[in-house]
């Protein structure tokens, strides 16, 4: 009778075992794959985009997102799809194009390829062939207010603190680059493809006192 028990109690932990195993190996295929995206800028462009790709890489790290970061100089239409096509075999979900207008040479839409490939443009120029834009609301920014799209200067801060300039609305790069990660990122998870806006920023004498923009100003 004890040796009968003995062997059900084994035969019963061996099941234990077995099923412990069977659960583990279906957890694992069930993992969420990392999504990878895709940044291509300018080459040489690696200071003046450091507070948009920082937004970048912390959306990347927070959504454990594999960032490939490519630099085109002198792109023609045919090395820009066949970048495209490369990173799509790479397994990347999409790609944030940055100033295409410095290396880039497109002149035509290829639709099938953008759908399987979004492609999120931020650039100074209107880029009709890229459906998805990445850029700033200037809702409210007024004909006569001063803008500085690359940052606030030592000169306009010591005017705006003297109070001899209002003030000056500045793009917040670091916003549209999380955003822009963020939305490619959503779109690789199922979500629709859409463009992205970010915030200016109105930077004036109380702003400045209180020290509302201090990380983003870089003070």
């Amino acid at each position: 009778m004890k040796n009968k028990t003995k062997k059900y109690c084994i035969v019963f932990a061996l099941v234990l075992i077995l099923s412990a195993g069977i659960g583990r190996l279906v957890f694992q295929g069930q993992e969420k794959q990392q999504v990878q995206l895709t940044v291509v800028l300018p080459r040489g462009s690696e200071q003046e985009t450091s507070a948009l790709m920082e937004g970048v890489r912390d959306c990347a790290q927070e959504y454990d997102i594999q960032m490939q970061v490519l630099y085109g100089a002198a792109w023609t239409q045919q090395q820009w799809e066949k970048t495209m096509q490369e990173e799509q075999t790479l397994g990347s979900k999409g790609i944030l194009l940055l100033y295409p207008e410095r290396f880039l040479s497109v002149s035509r839409t290829d639709e099938q390829a953008y759908a399987a490939m979004p492609v999120l443009c931020c650039s100074n120029e209107p880029y009709t062939c890229f459906p998805f834009q990445a850029s700033f609301d200037r809702t409210d920014v007024q004909p006569d207010d001063v803008v500085s799209d690359g940052g606030l200067t030592a000169e306009q801060m010591t005017a705006i603190q003297s109070g001899s300039l209002r003030g000056v609305w500045v793009p917040n790069w670091y916003q549209l680059g999380y955003r822009s990660a963020q939305k490619l990122y959503f779109h690789a998870e199922g979500s629709a493809m859409e463009s992205v806006q970010a915030d200016m920023l109105w930077v004036s004498k109380q702003a400045l006192d209180a020290g509302t923009y201090d990380a983003l100003l870089g003070e």
